[in-house]
């Protein structure tokens, strides 16, 4: 019996779409990816400006709440600036982190504001 190899278009699309997907934070968004504007962290995400080459973010209501945002995520409240508001304290869910290594160049890892939890935020 002969082994066959099928190249499917559709299949490297879904297996592309998927790795780019990923996230820079590795919990399947796009939060802690680089952005210029929030077009490029998908439809519910913003890009906070403020810091070195932006970050992904997504909104959340209450920081240090829980089950509000993805898993290797917390929700905190930030004063930075996005693309689309002015600067001012915003709640976003950002990755999480254990220490200032977890965090890329330019950010570095904090505690939220209120409750359990760290996160990468802009310097």
């Amino acid at each position: 019996m002969r082994n066959s190899f099928r190249f499917s278009p559709l299949g490297l699309a879904a297996g592309l779409l998927f790795a780019a997907c990923g996230g820079a934070s590795g919990n399947g968004t796009l939060i802690g990816a680089t952005c210029t504007d929030s077009s490029m962290c998908g439809p519910a995400g913003v890009c906070i400006t403020s810091g070195k080459d932006g970050e992904c973010a997504v909104a959340c209501a209450a920081s240090g709440s829980l089950g509000e945002c993805p898993v290797g995520t917390f929700c905190d409240s930030e004063d930075v600036k996005t693309d689309l508001d002015p600067k001012g304290p915003m709640t976003f869910c950002l990755p999480a982190c254990n220490g200032d290594p977890d965090c890329r160049d330019g950010y570095k890892c904090k505690g939220v504001s209120a409750g359990k939890g760290k996160v990468c935020a802009p310097k």
